[in-house]
């Protein structure tokens, strides 16, 4: 314990405070009960042998070997002694199915929920200023986190592992495929773990309700996802969410009467090279995704555990992580149908986008710190076009997102086009396909000018009210014209105002969508651009005003 106090004191304390006698039983006795109670559930789903006095036995069930089949079960076969024959194979890959998605619910939502909880208490006691201040890196804190808040939970799981083993062999599951398994649920719980701590450490401002929220959101994401996009046919990009799901990556999941219907991997091409058929390479795929997402979010968590008023990301991490992300989904892509792929194309790379818009926009303080210097330093370059702004923009943290956040769309919507590009649709459909990008891009900007302006506001709860404007901003227009103008072929142009504009070029053949959309798109930007042009001037006298303030004193 020395020698683990000296290597990571942060881990040390996790330990002391949770391995205590009371809390090992405790934890002991709930994962042998659990495992108890889920093998008497499945074994109750055996039949039984029917009475020796029965003259007549029709009974069909999973686990009977028959080859007629009732209610697409197999029909039981009775041996010698009258005993029903129980396919066993079938009945261990079951339980271990089931114990593997116990094993990434728990591990994921429970460990996710514990974390969070750990740091929002650290931050009510005072105590995380406490470890602001001692000479441990955030590297080591977070990384003690991590091992020793959830030690109980692995704990849980490590016991249920032998059961795990026991049911795989016993389904003749390959144990390289067990491993690799295990290796995405390693991977997705250092991954979410540490989106965790950087929800702790960015939302301290929502309470006791903030681990309650990211366990809830996780546990949404989960079930959603594994459920939905198990339907979704994998040539789609939207196969990409697969990848920060560990429950896609259980050996014969597909075998399980709930998602028998759908498929896992069997289409699944990245940049045309097929990957569904290489279980291996799919592994790799994921463990990658995961690093690379792991790395940009502890850029956050380094960034924001000696600054909680600093922004997520920087400027420029902020480009890679668009063209990471952009390029990544569009590699996902693999079939022709043209409105299939921009819907999923757009919808998954909006979500990074808003996430951008959370990592990268400066608060009011940091806007008036920046607009003082400028000031002080460019006193007569505000409004002249020079380059020493626009760079600025385009890279200092402090300075208004933007310039950085236009960027960030313009390489999504050009990486996305390359579909457009090479797919086999006429003219007239790629023509809509790139208005339909295009007021993605307007609509885009129009949003990330009312973000900026919102969290420029002298209101105490900037985030609560830029987050509920800019919803306002998304749905009102929605259900305004849905309400008064609910036939969108004859008033295509109002329901361009509305969030699902990119929506309408993909789906409406009307002639009028090219002329309209253009429109459109001249608007939003005329729009942005004006919001723009204010939001500026008054971060110029801002920042006069701060310069004079601190001149007089």
């Amino acid at each position: 314990m020395d020698k683990l106090g000296d290597y990571n004191p942060q881990l040390f304390r996790e330990i002391k405070g949770r391995i205590k006698p009371r809390n090992l039983l405790l934890t002991v006795t709930i994962s042998l009960v659990s495992q108890f109670l889920l093998l008497m559930g499945f074994l109750a789903q055996l039949p039984s042998s029917p009475e020796p006095d029965k003259a007549f036995f029709n009974v069909s069930n999973r686990y009977c070997t028959g080859n007629n089949f009732k209610y697409t079960y197999p029909q039981c076969l009775l041996d010698n002694s009258g005993h029903v024959i129980i396919n066993w194979q079938t009945w261990s890959v079951d339980l271990f199915v089931w114990v593997s998605i116990i094993f990434v619910f728990a591990l994921l939502v429970i460990g996710t929920y514990l974390l969070i909880n750990d740091l929002a208490n650290e931050e009510r006691r005072d105590t995380l200023n406490f470890l602001r201040l001692t000479p441990q890196t955030p590297q080591a804190i977070f990384t003690g986190k991590m091992m020793g808040v959830p030690i109980l939970l692995y704990l849980a799981v490590a016991i249920a592992i032998p059961l795990h083993l026991w049911s795989g062999f016993a389904g003749n599951i390959p144990f390289p495929l067990i491993l690799s398994f295990y290796g995405v649920l390693l991977a997705g719980c250092i991954c979410y773990y540490s989106a965790g701590l950087l929800f702790a450490l960015i939302g301290s401002w929502l309470g006791g309700f903030q681990s309650w929220l990211a366990s809830g959101t996780v546990l949404g994401f989960l079930l959603l996802s594994l459920n939905a996009l198990f339907h979704v046919n994998s040539e789609f990009s939207a196969s990409f969410i697969r990848f920060f799901n560990p429950c896609f990556f259980i050996p014969n999941l597909e075998n399980i009467p709930i998602y028998k219907s759908g498929e896992t991997w069997q289409n699944f091409h990245w940049l045309s090279i097929n990957l569904g058929t290489n279980e291996l390479a799919l592994v790799i795929f994921a463990i990658i995704n995961f690093a690379v997402l792991n790395y940009f979010i502890w850029q956050g968590l380094q960034r924001c555990f000696r600054d909680s008023n600093n922004t997520m990301l920087g400027k420029e991490k902020s480009y890679l992580f668009m063209s990471y992300f952009a390029i990544v989904t569009v590699g996902c892509t693999y079939t022709d149908r043209m409105a299939e792929n921009l819907f999923y194309l757009l919808c998954l790379n909006f979500c990074a986008f808003l996430y951008l818009v959370a990592a990268i926009t400066p608060h009011r303080q940091s806007l008036i710190d920046w607009a003082r210097y400028r000031h002080i330093n460019f006193k007569n370059n505000w409004h002249d076009g020079n380059n020493d702004l626009t760079q600025d923009s385009v890279t200092k943290d402090k300075s208004p997102a933007i310039l950085a956040l236009t960027i960030n769309a313009i390489i999504a919507i050009a990486c996305i086009s390359s579909v457009l590009i090479v797919t086999n649709a006429s003219l007239r459909d790629k023509g809509n396909g790139f208005i339909a990008l295009g007021l993605a891009f307007s609509l885009a900007l129009l949003y990330v000018v009312i973000v900026q302006i919102s969290l420029f506001m002298k209101t105490k709860h900037r985030v609560i009210a830029s987050i509920f404007i800019l919803g306002a901003v998304m749905i009102l227009p929605l259900i305004v014209v849905a309400v008064l103008f609910h036939n969108p072929e004859k008033y295509t142009f109002l329901w361009l105002f509305s969030s699902l504009a990119p929506l309408f070029p993909l789906s409406m053949n009307s002639s009028r969508v090219l002329a309209e959309g253009l429109l459109a798109i001249v608007c939003h930007l005329a729009i942005a651009g004006f919001l723009r042009s204010k939001f500026l001037k008054n971060l110029y006298k801002a920042g006069e005003s701060q310069t004079k303030a601190m001149m007089a004193k």
